[in-house]
């Protein structure tokens, strides 16, 4: 995930006590072939603990061996589409339409 900047993150973010039901339902997701949507708590650089939305799903390439994972994190609690930078935990503005 990059949340609209470019970056990747890794489980470090994800609170620790989320952290394993938050790859059981990605992992299950994927598994399945399916998209998820789950809600989660994460520590941002500075220490601060948000709540958070996560909506993905796997990218498989012609062979059926999954080769991404793409989606978005955003803030549950506004009704506009800023996205959740967990590096810092600003918000940044809203998603691009295909």
């Amino acid at each position: 995930m990059d949340g609209g900047t470019g970056h990747q993150y890794s489980g470090d973010v994800l609170h620790p006590e989320d952290t394993g039901a938050v790859m059981e339902a990605t992992q299950e997701a994927i598994e399945a072939r399916d998209d998820y949507d789950i809600m989660y708590r994460m520590i941002t650089s500075r220490g601060a603990e948000v709540t958070v939305r996560e909506w993905g799903r796997g990218i498989f390439d012609e062979t059926g061996e999954l080769v991404a994972i793409e989606g978005y994190i955003w803030d549950p609690d506004t009704e506009d589409s800023r996205l959740i930078d967990p590096s810092d935990g600003s918000a940044t503005e809203g998603l691009e339409k295909l």
